[in-house]
């Protein structure tokens, strides 16, 4: 058996998220459809991690295992014909039989895009709305700055999550402005919890919306009990930008071999 990594992107919306659910379409049932149909045996496959109804993914990795001969370079193209169009296939590699796209991967980096002017755009930038006037991103960082570091993000988490231990490293938070239309919200962490990051955006847009001092979310995150966080961040503007199997998130180490 051969174990080979796919590089892959999607548009959540219609979708009940990447993992398969007993209803609704979900991107993983449609991606093993795919390469069953071409591979000509069931084919289980292990991503990343998983990403929430809506959800969208830029760049997504998996692996999977068989014992067929595959051409790397003829794989996008062939599961690209049997995919809908809105998952893609963007290239593959053979890997070794201890690759693991779970849990090789070091840093899962996750964008938030945010529209809080100019709203006729948002569609076309599949952003998210902010209907409250335009944000000051010196004072709306702070906020963010709070969840950088190691917590237990049970507070910032679905009660649906099954996770025992609810303990991740945030590595960097960051915000900024393009041409002066669309906020980017970074998030770079080990790993993420079911809802944590629309969990941690809603709750940091409703706290600068309110000017919530600081110490507000610092309780949330102690109290540690997901009924406490009430805002929910859309998943429109939310994606999965990139997964790294280096500890430096700077390297762009996902198209390596």
């Amino acid at each position: 058996m051969q174990t080979y990594k796919v590089l892959f992107s999607y548009s959540g919306e219609n979708y009940c998220g990447y993992q398969i659910q007993k209803k609704g379409a979900s991107i993983q049932n449609e991606m093993q459809k795919a390469l069953s149909k071409y591979l000509q045996h069931d084919i289980k496959i292990i991503a990343s991690g998983r990403t929430d109804a809506g959800v969208h993914a830029r760049l997504q990795v998996f692996h999977f295992k068989s014992d067929k001969v595959i051409n790397l370079k003829k794989l996008p193209d062939i599961l690209n014909f049997y995919l809908p169009r809105d998952i893609f296939v963007k290239k593959a590699f053979l890997k070794n039989d201890l690759f693991h796209a779970r849990y090789d991967a070091k840093v899962r980096h996750y964008r938030y895009c945010l529209i809080d002017w100019n709203w006729e755009e948002r569609q076309t930038l599949n952003a998210s709305l902010y209907p409250y006037g335009k944000i000051n991103l010196q004072e709306l960082l702070p906020y963010f700055k709070i969840f950088e570091g190691v917590h237990d993000f049970s507070t910032f988490c679905s009660s649906k999550d099954l996770s025992k231990n609810k303990t991740r490293e945030i590595f960097k938070i960051d915000a900024y402005r393009i041409n002066g239309k669309e906020i980017i919200i970074d998030l770079y962490g080990n790993a993420f919890l079911m809802n944590m990051v629309r969990r941690i955006i809603g709750s940091v847009l409703y706290s600068y919306r309110q000017r919530k001092p600081l110490s507000y979310l610092q309780e949330l995150l102690l109290k540690k009990n997901p009924k406490e966080s009430k805002h929910l961040a859309q998943a429109k503007g939310l994606f999965l930008q990139s997964v790294y199997y280096s500890p430096i998130f700077g390297q762009r180490d996902y198209y390596e071999r």
